[in-house]
């Protein structure tokens, strides 16, 4: 009578062959492929594109080295500076300045920016000779991103049209609770419908700019993408039916927005509303609160995002590239891996199991094989993960305690994957 596999080897067993595959898919990855994928995209994808891309990223992010040489970026100086609770008179006015200088990219008469000349963009012909950031669906995805995040950073600081937060207004003893809750809800719905609004209009000002040139595959647009993702999402409008026009209230719907954002920003970053303080050298630092740093983040934000916006569609293109090639070359090599050894794969050999058909002496079906180990124990996974990382993570989950508590406690000892691909894996000391 055969012995039948612990969970836990097999699982450590399949730890184990995992690990081999995806450390040859890396090495793959790393020669040739990563220089095949990035000379699809440029001639030198690594001068061109990547190296100008990382340098701003670093310029934002910083650096991480375990020699000590890390850097902090923008975005750790300013979590310094609010950790710290305050920032010199220099630093307040650079910070200033960022909020000003993302506007302006949306609106500056004296420079054209994106809004100012929205209509004439929407009306002029594409031209694939033409650089990425200037076309017209790129200047559209710098004010979805520009409204996207208004939208983070203003619902997170629920406010009346004085800038003055309803939780306060509690705590100060000028509203009930009752009466918070009903203004924050009130607040909440205001606020998304106008957010949802701004994005229909960005729809509709694609769909017209595709209709007005039928060689523009419009839906593939990063823009496209994220702004009906966040509609589809957030309402039960469908996508058909939105508005392939735009007219100039829409234009001025957006303007609006863009406008009532700048204004909220300006009013709850000033130096009266935060507050100062002086050392006893005299010296002036500006106080930051919470509001202030979500204002002064989500303008780095903006800020890079503009920056990289010359590299974004070839960048995005390869990271496309990349996670196609690690998850087809996985499965293929595992599948290749798993066949070749009939099962008996090395994870399996060094835990010193099996897997077996229904007469455990025969030589086992390389196809029942394939079944057991690719499709039914991973595959489904790595589809899901495509859709959903989050879902695929808790499916994952899910099945890894069904298949513990089904192998101990069933009769026969067996999972889900071995009833559907008709075997079993026992311990090879059986025989």
């Amino acid at each position: 009578m055969s012995m039948h596999a612990g969970f836990m080897k097999r699982f450590m067993a399949c730890l184990v062959d995992l690990t081999l595959i995806i450390t040859i898919t890396w090495l793959l990855y790393l020669f040739p492929f990563q220089q095949i994928i990035g000379k699809r995209i440029d001639e030198d994808y690594k001068t061109n594109i990547k190296e100008p891309y990382d340098t701003i990223s670093e310029k934002y992010s910083g650096t991480t080295s375990f020699l000590g040489t890390s850097t902090n970026g923008l975005f750790g100086d300013l979590q310094d500076l609010y950790s710290a609770e305050a920032m010199s008179e220099t630093e307040f006015a650079s910070y200033r300045a960022n909020t000003a200088t993302a506007f302006a990219y949306l609106i500056n008469s004296s420079e054209n920016g994106v809004l100012d000349t929205f209509m004439a963009d929407l009306n002029t012909a594409y031209d694939a000779g033409v650089s990425y950031e200037d076309q017209f669906y790129s200047k559209l995805y710098q004010i979805y991103s520009y409204i996207d995040n208004a939208y983070a950073v203003r619902s997170n600081f629920k406010e009346d049209e004085s800038y003055i937060t309803y939780a306060s207004m509690v705590e100060a003893g000028l509203i009930t609770e009752d009466e918070q809750s009903a203004l924050e809800d009130a607040y909440d719905e205001a606020l998304l419908a106008s957010y949802l609004s701004q994005m229909e209009i960005i729809v509709s000002a694609l769909k017209n700019y595709a209709a007005l040139n039928a060689d523009m595959d419009i839906e593939s647009t990063p823009v496209y993408k994220n702004a009906t993702s966040r509609i589809t999402s957030n309402s039960t409008v469908k996508i058909e039916d939105i508005s392939s026009t735009v007219n100039s209230e829409d234009l001025q719907s957006l303007i609006d927005f863009v406008n009532d954002y700048y204004a909220y920003e300006v009013a709850v970053t000033a130096e009266a509303k935060l507050g100062t303080a002086t050392d006893s050298e005299n010296n002036i630092s500006v106080n930051v609160n919470q509001e202030a740093y979500y204002v002064f983040y989500y303008d780095l934000v903006n800020l890079q995002f503009k920056e990289q916006m010359p590299y974004y569609v070839q960048v995005y293109t390869h990271m496309i590239y990349a996670i196609i090639y690690a998850l087809s070359m996985f499965t293929l090599l595992l599948s290749i891996y798993t066949v070749s050894m009939r099962g008996y794969t090395l994870g399996r050999r060094l835990i010193k199991i099996k897997i077996v058909g229904l007469h455990e002496k025969d030589k086992v079906n390389p196809v029942l094989v394939l079944l057991h180990d690719v499709p039914f124990r991973v595959l489904y996974i790595i589809l899901l993960s495509l859709v959903s990382l989050p879902v695929a993570g808790i499916v994952l989950l899910v099945f890894t305690i069904v298949d513990a508590v089904m192998v101990r406690f069933t009769k026969d000892h067996k999972t889900i994957r071995d009833y559907l691909s008709g075997t079993k894996v026992i311990s090879a000391e059986a025989y």
